[in-house]
Formats: structure tokens, sequence, C-alpha cells
């Protein structure tokens, strides 16, 4: 894996090289409302609203997540 810097446009961008090759990775995306969504890097995700009762899909931990993402019962 390298990262570079591209320009598109007059516009600096970053620019990973190989990154289908990278362990998949975590991330918690945070609002400043009642909105939660935890997604892993290979597709698994889950949102919702206040709560795990409030889940827009499954509720999973992270380590669920990243190993149910190929599965339909990830994604619904």
């Amino acid at each position: 894996m390298s990262i570079s810097f591209e320009s598109v446009n007059n516009e600096s961008w970053f620019k990973i090289s190989d990154h289908d090759k990278l362990r998949p990775f975590f991330m918690s995306i945070v609002s400043d409302s009642n909105h939660w969504l935890f997604i892993s890097s290979n597709g698994g995700l889950s949102a919702g609203r206040k709560n795990p009762e409030y889940a827009l899909f499954p509720y999973y931990t992270d380590d669920k997540l990243t190993e149910l993402a190929h599965t339909p019962a990830a994604k619904q």
C-alpha cells in the first residue's frame, strides 16, 4: 500500500494504491443528534437512533459487522 497526492481539476486528493489489500477496519460515524452509524470498511453496517432498540439495521458489535459483511443478514 502506498499513499500519494494527486491533482484532479486543480484540487489535491490523497490516492491510496492497493487499497483492496488493506485489512478491514471499523469506523464510528457520530452526529450532534441521536443518530449513530457503525460501518466496517468491507461493507457491514449498523445504524439507528438513540439506542440498539431503534436500529435501522440489525445491531451488531464491530467484530460481527466485519465477519458478516458479505452475508445478506448483515445488510438487511
